[in-house]
């Protein structure tokens, strides 16, 4: 679904490699990913950079229906998702899911684990997913020394915080319409930010489990998805599970009704 993220072992095959060859594979490497953020030295020498490649170690691939992680385990790693697709969820107290997210190749996951030590929610594959796993007291210690990884790792985990509250705020807000339109250009916004095409997307999330995200009924999902296609501002093709955004502008259009684009970062 989208580019590979992380150090690949390779480089690790090539001992006589200079430091600038090395960053430029590691650049080469990680452009798709939002783990670049992390990857991507700030002033790092040379013991340093081997230190930052010997850290992500490449995992997978999981099944779908495989668990990454579930609620209440220990968190010892933030997880990078090098290809497929996972959501996160938590249970009612009646065993009810309820979805809090999907997250897509090039994207880092685990931050709600690090303020207890123990996840909050599950994270389920939804298609064949390949990971990269970065411990984070090996991490702890490599952002002691550089300052730049410490203030990319806090900016991450507070996009990921002003993400869930203006969710929360579209859900309490917004009609079915707006939530749907919503999530799709905040979703376009990640393609773009993962540099790939923004307007044509990957969209392998089952039915049931987007509903529950927007807190819409199946049915309502499924009539506001063929009206907005009927109005010319999507286009499906279910086949190949991809959706084309045709009108963007008229899509944003549709969220001005006084609370402004909850997608907005």
């Amino acid at each position: 679904m989208m580019g590979p993220v992380g150090a690949p072992k390779v480089l690790r095959e090539k001992p006589m490699a200079t430091q600038e060859s090395t960053l430029d594979a590691l650049r080469s490497a990680c452009r798709s990913c939002s783990v670049k953020e992390l990857c991507l030295p700030f002033g790092l020498e040379g013991p340093e950079v081997k230190e930052l490649e010997d850290l992500v170690e490449q995992r997978g691939p999981l099944s779908k229906g495989d668990h990454l992680f579930r609620m209440d385990e220990e968190c010892h790693t933030l997880f990078a998702i090098r290809s497929g697709l996972v959501k996160t969820y938590t249970l009612t107290p009646e065993g009810e899911e309820m979805v809090t997210g999907f997250f897509l190749a090039g994207e880092l996951l685990g931050f709600d684990g690090l303020a207890t030590d123990h996840h909050q929610c599950n994270a389920q594959a939804l298609d064949t997913t390949t990971y990269c796993r970065i411990p984070i007291p090996q991490l702890d210690r490599l952002t002691g020394a550089v300052p730049g990884l410490n203030r990319q790792i806090r900016r991450l985990m507070g996009r990921e915080i002003a993400q869930e509250d203006k969710l929360l705020h579209a859900l309490r807000h917004h009609w079915a319409e707006a939530r749907l339109i919503g999530f799709l250009l905040r979703l376009s916004q990640r393609y773009q930010a993962l540099r790939l095409d923004g307007y044509r997307l990957s969209l392998k999330i089952p039915k049931k489990d987007l509903a529950n995200y927007l807190g819409l009924q199946p049915e309502t999902l499924s009539r506001t998805f063929n009206r907005l296609q009927r109005q010319g501002l999507i286009r499906l093709h279910r086949k190949e599970h991809l959706l084309e955004l045709l009108d963007p502008e008229g899509l944003r259009a549709r969220l001005t009704d006084g609370y402004g684009d909850p997608y907005r970062l």
